[in-house]
């Protein structure tokens, strides 16, 4: 589970980086920030995650 959040992390910092960019990623961006907040819980929790 690490290696995979190693590798969501990186992913996530490209996103971010090409989203202060191209505001039409700012929904991806929002949704990487819920999967990010609630990595490890699963993908349908994760993905409608409001937890801080």
């Amino acid at each position: 589970m690490k290696a995979r959040r190693a590798g969501f992390d990186a992913q996530r910092a490209v996103l971010k980086a090409q989203a202060a960019r191209n505001p039409a990623n700012a929904p991806n961006d929002q949704a990487l920030d819920r999967l990010a907040r609630c990595f490890g819980r699963p993908y349908v929790e994760a993905v409608a995650c409001h937890a801080s």
